[in-house]
């Protein structure tokens, strides 16, 4: 990737978000491939989409840590397992809003599960495992939210 590839990513990102929020292209992004872009998740479940290709190093939650997440917990769900965020945390080493991680924060966990949500993965008794009051942070509680073009800031 040439050394310009900061700036390509963030025209690309801009375009992604922009089509998402315009009325005049029928916004004809799929929400949950715009909050991959908005928050800096690699959008391994759009691999047809070719906006991304490329780009995996410069994504927060890079191509290759998104898929090993996807895997990890397609894993527990194929196994009928489940597991709270707090654990999840616990296995990716992270602890709380400290970056302890070598990979993976609170954030980006967080992102990549709404993420997951949003791209309709794993099902709802997963996720209501994963953000069960008194076994997760607060904060899991996004791993709920929609994302619609009024969550989207350009500045």
């Amino acid at each position: 990737m040439p050394d310009n590839a900061p700036q390509l990513f963030n025209i690309q990102r801009f375009q992604i978000l922009s089509q998402f929020v315009s009325e005049s292209t029928g916004r004809s992004i799929p929400p949950a491939y715009a909050f991959a872009w908005h928050e800096l998740v690699y959008p391994i479940l759009h691999g047809s989409a070719p906006w991304h290709q490329g780009y995996g190093h410069c994504f927060d939650a890079s191509e290759e840590d998104t898929i090993e997440l996807l895997h990890f917990l397609a894993d527990l769900r194929d196994k009928g397992d489940t597991i709270t965020f707090w654990d999840l945390e616990t296995h990716y080493g992270v602890r709380g809003n400290a970056v302890d991680g070598d990979v993976w924060n609170r954030h980006t966990l967080l992102s990549a599960c709404q993420y997951f949500r949003l791209g309709q993965r794993f099902g709802d008794a997963f996720w209501d495992v994963m953000t069960e009051n008194g076994k997760s942070p607060m904060e899991a509680k996004s791993i709920d939210g929609k994302f619609e073009i009024h969550n989207v800031y350009f500045l």
